[in-house]
């Protein structure tokens, strides 16, 4: 069993999505620490920030939301999970 794992969730992918936090939770040892992480592609934001900034934190909150409505869903009531909501490329904020 692991104390910290950091599982890697696509929002867009509800299958998967619940297949990670599965096995996650059955990897966490009692006490452990579960972060969830999501990243979102901010658009044109480094090219035209005075546009984007607000588009940016709808997609944002948007992603915030639907990482902790699976959380929610698919883990157990009070599960402690940390929510991290990256953004960028996945490659390079997760790795």
């Amino acid at each position: 069993m692991y104390r910290n794992i950091l599982l890697a969730i696509d929002v867009e992918d509800e299958e998967e999505a619940e297949r990670a936090l599965r096995e996650g939770s059955r990897l966490l040892a009692e006490g452990g620490s579960l972060h969830l992480a999501t990243v979102f592609d901010p658009g044109g934001a480094s090219f035209f920030p005075h546009v984007a900034a607000d588009a940016s934190e709808d997609i944002e909150q948007r992603a915030r939301d639907s990482l902790s409505a699976l959380a929610e869903k698919h883990l157990a009531f009070n599960s402690g999970a940390t929510l991290h909501v990256l953004a960028g490329s996945p490659g390079e904020k997760l790795v």
